[in-house]
């Protein structure tokens, strides 16, 4: 079922602070993660922008638009390397808890995501010296 939905997330995580940011999607597309994308790093002072890294996938395409509107250093994993991007991987791992891979994501509202994403980003963590990622956002802001 899941993977002949339409509908998906796109999931940015923030490495040092390990802030979640979390967009629905119509689907897989280029200009959708564009968009998501850009909603994200809209909201990122310049500053705290310096790179991001992208599944090598088809979802990637644009990202010379967003290199260049933001000014930043893109980069790719390789092919059916998962560990070059653990902190995400692990978020994902965060989100099923609440949103399992058979769940219709059309029926998910942005209301939901929202809350799942807060839900996460509200939750102490032992690398953070137990600081949550919104606190440990609220620092970097700070610095």
């Amino acid at each position: 079922l899941y993977q002949k939905q339409k509908a998906a997330l796109s999931v940015q995580y923030e490495r040092k602070s390990m802030l979640t940011r979390i967009h629905k999607v119509a689907d897989r597309s280029a200009d959708e993660n564009e968009q998501a994308l850009i909603k994200t790093l809209d909201a990122v002072p310049p500053h705290l922008a310096q790179s991001l890294t992208q599944d090598n996938g088809l979802e990637g395409a644009c990202h010379t638009k967003i290199r260049d509107t933001f000014d930043l250093q893109t980069f790719f994993c390789d092919p059916y390397s998962a560990w070059q991007k653990g902190g995400v991987e692990n978020t994902i791992g965060l989100i099923r808890r609440y949103l399992p891979k058979t769940t219709d994501l059309g029926t998910i509202s942005e209301a939901d995501i929202y809350t799942i994403q807060e839900k996460i980003n509200n939750r102490p963590r032992k690398k953070l010296n137990y600081l949550t990622p919104n606190e440990a956002w609220g620092v970097a802001l700070n610095s």
